[in-house]
């Protein structure tokens, strides 16, 4: 079967779909009204549903049918993880469906995802909507038409390295096309399991404003010099990546998870949110940490380990205190003579408050992180919510670090 037959086998299994094609989420209810918005929050006993500017909170118990476009992308980015880079087949049957639940940006990504392999696959150039002409291959670019080749050549000099949209990121790299398409997998990936973690205890509602990641294959376009491989700009809500030297997927989810705090605290509709220095670092390392797997196929692990911050906090000759971490600012984990305790003891703390204690700081830190996103984010704050004699847990969370370094 060739490359075109597969695709236009794709069409017809699910031209059944093409009306259910939508700009905006639906959710039905009991009494047969329908409301259309975008779903921002989904929990066991409640939705919110975002028409226009304003939130509304709808009962579960009150609906009868919810069509998302956060379901969807779920079920997009499961599924695209799980399909073999040769499954052209998988691949653009996926594709069709993405673009038939508003996912444009994944249903690009898959069909250009096939053609990294297969360059001259007539289906996913059709898909893109590509014309031939001459025997070759024609992608648009702006109002302009160029060879593919010529393309795939022009995109890995970062200054012509289209955008490459997905629902919750705006990648801009110009690595090649599979690692491309591969960085986008895992961000969206990243996403999941960040949401999966966090948005139970903390009714995180859906980013909304793409966050811009700019993935660098030379460090000569990379803005942030050779002293630092990645950061995260809140000004510009940009991640800013250098892979030059390898893929340093920590690096990645380790700033991601500055920037998707920022976006549930800071940017969020309510801009209450006020997320402190040291969960900030702390819990973008226990993300990055918590990342296992290969490329374009992580796993997450929610008790991710790094024996040297439990050695530099275990072995250090004069720990910083509780009140310091707890009072710790972005300064800190720059150039100053506390800097690795600092990380260190950030993560150790966070890995401590929710994994340690036998169980029994998870929920009272959570009790914290929620305050924090009301705006309450102070060592006094914390110390509220912990409900803990200082002394105590400061030797409790020693004996935490001496563990497992």
């Amino acid at each position: 079967m060739t490359c075109l037959r597969l695709f236009l086998g794709c069409l017809l299994s699910f031209a059944v779909l093409a009306s259910d094609a939508r700009a905006l989420d639906r959710v039905t209810l009991k009494d047969g009204k329908t409301v259309d918005g975008r779903v921002v929050f989904e929990g066991p006993d409640r939705i919110v549903v975002r028409v226009g500017t304003k939130d509304r909170d709808i009962a579960i118990a009150d609906v009868v049918e919810i069509h998302s476009r956060a379901r969807d992308d779920r079920d997009v980015v499961q599924r695209w993880e799980k399909l073999a880079p040769e499954d052209t087949k998988g691949r653009l049957e996926l594709a069709q469906f993405a673009r038939e639940h508003d996912l444009e940006g994944e249903a690009r990504l898959l069909a250009l995802s096939v053609l990294s392999k297969d360059a001259i696959c007539e289906a996913a150039h059709v898909f893109l909507g590509n014309e031939k002409k001459l025997g070759a291959w024609l992608i648009k670019v702006g109002s302009h038409s160029i060879p593919f080749d010529r393309w795939m050549d022009a995109r890995l000099d970062f200054s012509d390295a289209d955008p490459m949209p997905t629902a919750h990121f705006m990648l801009r790299t110009n690595v090649p096309l599979d690692a491309a398409c591969n960085f986008a997998l895992e961000l969206e990936l990243f996403y999941l399991a960040f949401m999966d973690w966090f948005r139970p205890e903390l009714d995180l509602y859906e980013v909304l404003e793409p966050i811009a990641v700019h993935v660098h294959a030379d460090n000569k376009s990379y803005p942030g010099g050779t002293g630092r491989k990645g950061y995260f700009d809140p000004q510009a809500n940009t991640v800013f990546v250098d892979v030059s030297g390898g893929l340093t997927l920590d690096v990645l989810i380790h700033e991601s998870t500055h920037a998707l705090l920022n976006a549930t605290a800071a940017r969020a509709k309510d801009a209450r949110g006020s997320i402190p220095s040291w969960i900030d670092e702390g819990l973008a390392d226990y993300m990055s940490l918590s990342r296992g797997g290969v490329f374009g196929h992580p796993l997450y692990a929610s008790s991710g380990s790094n024996r040297r911050y439990f050695a530099m906090h275990a072995e250090a000759k004069k720990p910083l205190e509780l009140s310091r971490v707890l009072a710790l600012s972005p300064t800190d984990y720059t150039l100053s003579p506390i800097m690795g305790l600092a990380y260190a003891q950030s993560f150790t703390l966070v890995h401590f408050c929710l994994n340690g204690g036998d169980g029994a700081y998870h929920a009272k830190f959570f009790d914290f992180m929620r305050s924090c996103y009301k705006g309450k984010s102070s060592s006094t704050d914390f110390k509220a919510a912990m409900k803990i004699d200082v002394k105590a847990f400061e030797a409790e969370w020693l004996d935490w670090a001496k563990k497992h370094r």
